[in-house]
């Protein structure tokens, strides 16, 4: 019945629990909530809007790193800082976001955060820089309802 109902429904059952999938052009993504839930149907919806409006058919899946990055870069808060700040914070955005692009930005996390700030060690400057930058895009996230908290809040700056 759900097959009818939700197109590119799939089930999948791992652990003693069902999980649901939306599965679509070679991508799959979690749908969120119990099946018949109204947050079950209101994240069906969300997925499925946005393949209908392309956002993944470019292969951006919905709040992943990537989509985090294009909604900061093109949000006010971004636009209205000056353009040093800006060129600044792309730099740093496009090198995350080529490194993290894929990843799902609510698997990300303190220890995430603290072992890419540490791969980083040799270049102090920059690794306070990136995981400033990704504190600014985390914030972002949270200001849109993506996450809960920010994982970066609080991470200390290496010494130089």
């Amino acid at each position: 019945m759900c097959k009818v109902e939700f197109p590119y429904l799939h089930r999948f059952k791992a652990k003693g629990r069902t999980y649901w999938y939306y599965r679509r052009a070679g991508i799959r993504q979690r749908i969120d909530g119990d099946e018949g839930s109204a947050e079950f149907t209101e994240s069906y919806h969300r997925i499925h809007g946005s393949f209908e409006a392309g956002t993944t058919k470019a292969g951006v899946l919905p709040r992943s790193f990537e989509a985090l990055c294009r909604s900061y870069f093109s949000s006010p808060e971004f636009l209205q800082l000056k353009p040093r700040t800006q060129k600044e914070y792309r730099y740093f955005g496009d090198k995350l976001r080529e490194k993290f692009g894929c990843l799902q930005i609510r698997g990300i996390s303190r220890r995430f955060v603290l072992a890419f700030r540490d791969s980083m060690q040799d270049r102090p400057a920059g690794a306070n820089q990136a995981v400033k930058v990704l504190r600014v895009l985390l914030n972002h996230a949270v200001d849109r309802e993506w996450l809960t908290t920010n994982p970066a809040k609080g991470v200390k700056a290496l010494k130089i």
